[in-house]
């Protein structure tokens, strides 16, 4: 990983150190800042849709997803357990406010998709809380 991306700083500051906190009577670990070194399909997709590197800087919801920031610092999340890819915020510091405030994640779908499933529910590119690579939020 390139000293210059923002995964290097983060993960030399943060490696090992576990975020948890209570979902209803049971105890999540949130956040568990590690390199994630295997790029799931949908990342690296997601990477070329987007133009940038993403490099996995946690495990997210007990391992059921990862985060990812791209070398412009926006912070994304991908499912492990169930496919999806969702934005989580437009700098490290917003995105770990969005995690430990539980503020729901923003849906993204590639162009090629039809829809995804986030929180329960299904969105498609019609869905107003969807992001797509043109957005103006990922720019």
């Amino acid at each position: 990983m390139p000293v210059s991306h923002p995964a290097y700083l983060v993960l030399a500051e943060l490696s090992g150190l576990q975020v948890y906190r209570f979902n209803d009577s049971y105890e999540v670990c949130e956040v568990d800042f590690q390199f994630v070194p295997e790029k799931l399909d949908l990342t690296e997709r997601w990477e070329a849709e987007l133009g940038t590197e993403l490099i996995g800087f946690a495990e997210h919801h007990n391992g059921h997803g990862e985060l990812l920031i791209s070398a412009t610092g926006r912070v994304f999340g991908g499912g492990r357990v169930g496919s999806g890819f969702w934005f989580v915020g437009s700098t490290f510091q917003e995105a770990l406010m969005n995690l430990m405030a539980g503020i729901p994640f923003r849906p993204m779908l590639l162009q090629t998709d039809t829809s995804v499933s986030l929180y329960g529910r299904t969105y498609t590119h019609a869905d107003p809380e969807v992001l797509h690579a043109m957005s103006p939020e990922l720019r």
